[in-house]
């Protein structure tokens, strides 16, 4: 997936598996993204240039999930029949609905008529105006 970073920061402290550490690094810009990068992206906690608080992970969270949405729905997802498949059965192991497999389609292509630039994000956070204190 493409994800729009927004600035440049680097994590130095981004926990793994083995109780160490390791240093995730994102530049500015659009950036293609695996699952893995996308879940660094998202989680990382000690970042810099103002990428380190809990708001700007929920900022980023938002971006992922936007960014994943937009995959989803994309012609090539939903043209290609192995492709639905595959991301249904990820999402079977994630996901409960009494919803039926055309009933899903029907929604996917419905999604992609949604105006992105209609949507609105609302992140609680510290800002001067927000209600919020860090």
């Amino acid at each position: 997936m493409t994800v729009d970073v927004e600035r440049t920061f680097t994590d130095f402290a981004y926990p793994t598996d083995n109780n160490l550490y390791k240093k995730v690094h994102f530049e500015k810009g659009w950036q293609t993204m695996n699952g893995d990068t996308a879940l660094e992206y998202v989680r990382s906690r000690h970042g810099n240039n103002n990428e380190g608080s809990d708001f700007a992970r929920s900022r980023r969270q938002q971006k992922v999930i936007m960014a994943l949405k937009d995959k989803l729905v994309s012609f090539d997802t939903l043209l290609n029949p192995s492709r639905v498949a595959s991301v249904l059965e990820t999402l079977q192991s994630h996901v409960i609905t009494d919803m039926e497999l055309w009933e899903v389609v029907k929604l996917a292509k419905e999604m992609r008529h949604i105006d992105r630039d209609r949507i609105v994000h609302h992140v609680l956070d510290d800002a001067p105006e927000g209600p919020l204190y860090a």
